[in-house]
């Protein structure tokens, strides 16, 4: 963090604090590879049902070609369409 300068510019919340007051490695909040995934685990459980399998039940999901869904969004042509269409924000890739 010592070779982070301030910037000249700064959002309100950040009240010209240095990084190191409030950014912070992964392993301040989870000391351990196994709390990772326990929370990960925990947090994934809560919007989705999971269930445990073995590695060859999932391997051919991994394996398979998956679609790619990331895509460049034009917002100012987004937010300029007729109102009539949706500008919620919330975009379907096809």
């Amino acid at each position: 963090m010592a070779l982070l300068r301030q910037p000249a510019k700064q959002p309100e919340y950040r009240r010209h604090r240095p990084h190191e007051s409030f950014v912070q490695g992964l392993s301040a909040s989870l000391p351990c590879r196994d709390a990772f995934g326990r929370a990960l685990v925990a947090a994934a459980g809560a919007r989705f049902d999971l269930e445990q399998v073995q590695i060859e039940e999932a391997l051919p999901a991994l394996e398979a070609k998956h679609r790619s869904v990331t895509c460049l969004v034009d917002l100012a042509a987004t937010m300029a369409a007729p109102s009539g269409e949706d500008k919620s924000g919330v975009y379907r890739v096809p």
